[in-house]
């Protein structure tokens, strides 16, 4: 079984599939996770693995896993995992790609505390052609929506605080 969020799932042990992260080389830690996803599901229709749910958070800089505003990872089109470096955090770190999230069945971001409120509002106000943060780059998480799938944002009162003040400011 597999418990998140204090409740406990019955998924099989063989369907769960962690990433290799104690691997020393991060770029064959990524072809190695890849490979075990792409053993696991097999050949697909169009190329993409097909996730029921993918739940993922939200950084006050719009990164979305470990895909971080300006790494060359947001352009990728082949690959299912990939191992970025990432200079904020000066190091590598392993991620699925945004085809992969974007072709989940359901995409659920959950956001948590004030320091996400600004993102949150950018996020849900913009459209995906305008997700970009203040300096013009890309902003991670504005760049997954579902091909087909559903897409989802679960906030605290502190992450929505903007979209509070935008609904109670229209409504008077």
């Amino acid at each position: 079984s597999f418990i998140s969020l204090g409740i406990r799932v019955p998924i099989p042990p063989a369907n769960v599939h962690r990433m290799p992260s104690e691997m020393n080389d991060p770029q064959e830690a990524a072809k190695s996770y890849e490979e075990t996803l792409r053993r696991f599901f097999g050949p697909t229709k169009d190329g993409w693995p097909l996730f029921d749910a993918v739940l993922l958070g939200i950084g006050a800089d719009g990164h979305t896993a470990s895909l971080f505003p300006g790494s060359p990872v947001l352009n990728e089109t082949r690959r299912w995992v990939c191992a970025p470096y990432v200079e904020k955090l000066s190091a590598y770190r392993l991620t699925l790609t945004l085809p992969v999230f974007n072709h989940a069945a359901q995409v659920i971001f959950l956001a948590a505390g004030q320091e996400k409120a600004a993102i949150v509002r950018d996020l849900i106000r913009q459209s995906p052609n305008e997700r970009l943060d203040r300096r013009g780059s890309d902003l991670p998480a504005g760049r997954i929506h579902p091909v087909s799938g559903g897409l989802l944002y679960f906030v605290d009162r502190s992450a929505a605080r903007f979209l509070e003040t935008e609904r109670e400011g229209k409504a008077g």
